[in-house]
């Protein structure tokens, strides 16, 4: 569990609010090692995703700091619970981060519906029901809004159509959300990576034929930090959308 110690404040009714960091997606990749970077600054992070061994690792890494919970994003009840436990526990939300996601890449004639509705549902609508339901957590912590989308949400791409559509949704909700949020002390970050080394990323390279050189391409580290100054920054400036590519270019 999370030893929330230095980040507790008793509030007039006699709760104890508590500083902490939502991370969706923390299992693998770019959302494990933003939950891990943000966690290593002993600040308490809740990790979410389905793989519960994944998640049992990573609290064991930073323990102390980090709690597992494992929520399938699709579950609407589940995302209820989870959220209606934090607002219980008056807890302020510093950051809520969406990582979590899925990827079908195929050209949009052989893309199955679905796979479009289970692409919606990830990637689009799990992240518009969770910051919804963490308003009031997001605003009694002030908290910052973080998308982790991709450089396909800033392009139109023949032969990953459908992913491409999703996440320029994805990039508008963003952007609403900001419009309607900041007036209320909550910014709202935009990351647009290109190709990380990650396990989609190497069964990507696979599937198109490509040697796979995960020296050329982003490292997850490399979108934790950028996370990790996000928050940091003091309330007087808001980060908006940044684009991130590898220095050295393999595609």
């Amino acid at each position: 569990m999370i030893d929330s110690t230095p980040n507790q404040q008793t509030i007039g009714d006699g709760h104890v609010a508590q500083d902490l960091h939502v991370v969706t997606g923390a299992t693998s990749g770019i959302g494990k090692a933003i939950a891990g970077t943000i966690a290593a600054r002993s600040r308490a992070v809740m990790a979410i995703g389905r793989n519960k061994k994944a998640l049992e690792a990573l609290e064991a890494r930073f323990a102390g700091h980090v709690s597992g919970r494992v929520i399938d994003l699709s579950d609407d009840a589940a995302i209820k619970d989870m959220t209606s436990d934090l607002d219980r526990a008056h807890t302020r939300l510093r950051a809520l981060v969406h990582c979590a996601g899925v990827h079908f890449p195929a050209p949009l004639a052989s893309t199955r519906v679905e796979e479009l509705d289970a692409m919606y549902r990830s990637n689009v609508r799990a992240p518009f029901l969770l910051t919804q339901r963490l308003l009031p957590a997001l605003e009694r912590g002030q908290g910052y809004l973080i998308f982790i989308n991709s450089s396909a949400g800033l392009t139109a791409r023949a032969g990953v159509g459908g992913y491409s559509a999703m996440q320029h949704a994805h990039r508008a909700l963003a952007e609403c959300w900001r419009q309607e949020l900041n007036e209320r002390g909550i910014r709202v970050l935009n990351i647009f990576p290109g190709r990380t080394n990650t396990p989609r990323i190497e069964r990507l390279f696979a599937r198109e034929g490509r040697s796979f050189a995960p020296a050329l391409l982003l490292q997850p580290e490399d979108i934790a930090t950028l996370v990790d100054l996000a928050i940091g920054l003091p309330p007087t400036v808001e980060l908006t959308d940044v684009s991130l590519r590898p220095a050295k270019k393999s595609y």
